[in-house]
């Protein structure tokens, strides 16, 4: 076990994403957070290179209370009620 999921580089850069992750005050839907922050193409890589733990994500496009749009790598809630109750 890595201590940290193996699509990061590291474990310190792992570490450096929660700090910034905290220090902003982000909250990602339940599941793994991470994910939230993936995208497209990094899951592809992750997966050709078999370091994506979840390939289940989809990839949506949100809007920020600026208005802003940005995506955003969710994982479908059945899965995360599956993986609740395992």
């Amino acid at each position: 076990m890595l201590g940290y999921p193996p699509c990061f580089l590291s474990k310190k850069a792992y570490d450096e994403w929660r700090v910034l992750y905290d220090e902003l005050g982000l909250r990602a839907p339940a599941g793994e957070s991470f994910c939230f922050d993936c995208l497209p193409e990094r899951q592809k890589e992750a997966i050709d290179k078999g370091l994506c733990t979840h390939p289940d994500v989809v990839f949506v496009e949100l809007v920020d209370e600026d208005g802003e749009s940005f995506t955003a790598g969710l994982r479908p809630w059945w899965l995360l009620e599956k993986d609740a109750t395992e």
